[in-house]
């Protein structure tokens, strides 16, 4: 009984909100795979995705961090954008404005990395924007035009992938299930 009441608190943990933006890092357009094993000049994929809340998604403001070590052999922005300004990968960050109102979700960015150390570990990750204070997605309603936005996970690169909450993280939770 107690493993039941767990599973379904941990459940509750990770659950959305139904009005979050939430950014996600997948190594495919499915959304299966959070992290990658590689060796060296191997290359991997690495999308980043915007799930936009019940008022959609006009613009967004991030930095998506790197690990040192990888390049990246191509670069794509997927969403098709009107206004770009920073970079797309570290600092000081990005912010762009989306051609259209996007409701449903999806990506924003695919990058092919390569490690070309071997051996690299570590994580992507989204973060504030060095400008700004938070992650911020401007939303399509006219009265209130933007909305912090969550990350959903971190994916690893020859360590597995972080998905968690600020309040706790899926390790503190299933050791409480031992």
């Amino acid at each position: 009984m107690k493993k039941i009441l767990l599973t379904i608190a941990a459940i509750a943990l990770f659950a959305v909100p139904a009005s979050a933006q939430v950014y996600s890092i997948w190594g495919d357009m499915e959304m299966n795979t959070c992290s990658a094993d590689v060796a060296q000049y191997q290359p991997f994929d690495v999308y980043l995705f915007i799930q936009p809340g019940p008022l959609g998604v006009r613009a967004a403001e991030y930095m998506f961090t790197g690990i040192d070590g990888l390049t990246a052999s191509l670069s794509e922005e997927v969403a098709a954008s009107t206004l770009t300004q920073g970079a797309p990968l570290g600092s000081p960050g990005y912010t762009t404005a989306f051609a259209e109102c996007y409701t449903d979700m999806f990506i924003v960015w695919h990058w092919t990395f390569v490690d070309l150390v071997g051996g690299t570990t570590g994580h992507f990750m989204v973060v504030d924007h060095e400008l700004y204070e938070h992650i911020t997605i401007a939303i399509c309603d006219e009265d209130r035009t933007e909305a912090d936005a969550t990350v959903y996970n971190y994916f690893g690169v020859n360590t597995g992938c972080v998905v968690g909450t600020e309040e706790s993280s899926w390790g503190a939770i299933k050791s409480m299930m031992d």
